[in-house]
């Protein structure tokens, strides 16, 4: 009788082990729905941040190359932007919702640069949008979650999203969860994309939609990001440097004269 006991509290014992760990690697795999709709509570932990935002579009039929833009942004809405790489280089953009009468302050280089060093722009008009067709209004991780939230939510809705997590993998050397989303070919233009979400922050980091035929269609993705960072004010603010050139160059004039 003691060793079929022993036996029984054995086995007892055992189906209990089995059933936690088995419980316990099930409830760990996170739900990829929730993990979407998280990212709205973990942007509202990021009061400023710093980044390099990597960015590539198909337009038209051609895939463009790719653009490195050094990215700044301060709550509520103070976006400063430099291209690194690309067409571009060079050129900064700067936004600051409700100053400089609501509109997009561009620096320009090239041969435009060379005649006109500052333009100021209709944030939402044609020629700021580009041809990608977006806002700097749009700009932004936190823009970037409210768009995937509420796309996904609505599709999910329709009974046309079919959401998978993928193995983790890294961006820019950060852990991330990565979420496939897959909508109907014949209802959709990009009916795959791939969501990669910091998981110490449950954020975006990077996304990358597909087209019908797999072709890719458009990325975006934040590297070196570095989260507030009590960025000042005046770092969403043009120098006026080009006046002082200005005032320079007359003032070396008038010692010339006087030297003549």
């Amino acid at each position: 009788m003691r060793l079929k006991s022993v036996i029984k509290i054995m086995g007892c014992l055992c189906l209990t082990y089995f059933s936690f760990f088995s419980f316990s690697a099930y409830a760990s795999t996170p739900d990829p729905k929730e993990l979407i709709f998280e990212m709205k509570e973990g942007y509202k932990n990021l009061k400023d941040y710093r980044a390099t935002f990597i960015k590539q579009e198909k337009i038209g039929n051609k895939l463009r190359e790719e653009e490195s833009i050094f990215f700044i942004f301060k709550r509520p809405f103070k976006v400063r932007m430099k291209w690194l790489t690309g067409g571009n280089k060079g050129r900064e953009a700067l936004y600051v919702e409700g100053e400089n009468n609501n509109k997009l302050i561009v620096k320009m280089t090239g041969l435009i640069g060379a005649f006109l060093k500052l333009v100021t722009l209709d944030p939402e008009g044609a020629f700021a949008k580009g041809k990608s067709g977006r806002s700097i209004k749009q700009a932004g991780i936190g823009n970037m979650a409210a768009s995937l939230i509420t796309f996904t939510r609505n599709a999910l809705n329709l009974g046309h999203a079919t959401l998978k997590l993928l193995e983790e993998e890294k961006v820019d050397g950060r852990e991330v969860y990565v979420v496939e989303r897959i909508l109907p070919a014949d209802k959709y233009d990009t009916p795959k994309t791939y969501i990669y979400i910091d998981k110490e922050l449950k954020v975006p980091l990077q996304v990358e939609r597909y087209g019908k035929e797999g072709e890719l269609i458009e990325r975006y993705a934040y590297h070196d990001l570095k989260i507030n960072q009590d960025i000042s004010d005046t770092e969403f603010k043009f120098r006026k440097k080009f006046g002082r050139k200005k005032a320079e160059k007359k003032r070396i004039i008038q010692k010339a004269r006087k030297v003549i």
